[in-house]
């Protein structure tokens, strides 16, 4: 899975000495801060989500 992938990735970029910059993206040098970044995201982010899933599976043509 891809979140498999992404956390062996970031052990081997790890286990080389390398890190991500507090300049990279939603990444703060502090962790509570990165943190309340990816919970604006997930929060103002996809505060369609709910909607646009239930409209997906209710508008299904029988595919299933």
């Amino acid at each position: 899975s891809i979140c498999i992938y992404a956390a062996v990735q970031s052990a081997l970029v790890a286990m080389r000495g390398k890190e991500i910059a507090a300049t990279d993206g939603v990444i703060e040098s502090d962790v509570e801060e990165t943190i309340r970044n990816m919970q604006r995201i997930s929060k103002e982010g996809m505060t369609n989500m709910d909607d646009l899933l239930l409209n997906i599976m209710l508008n299904k043509q029988g595919d299933c």
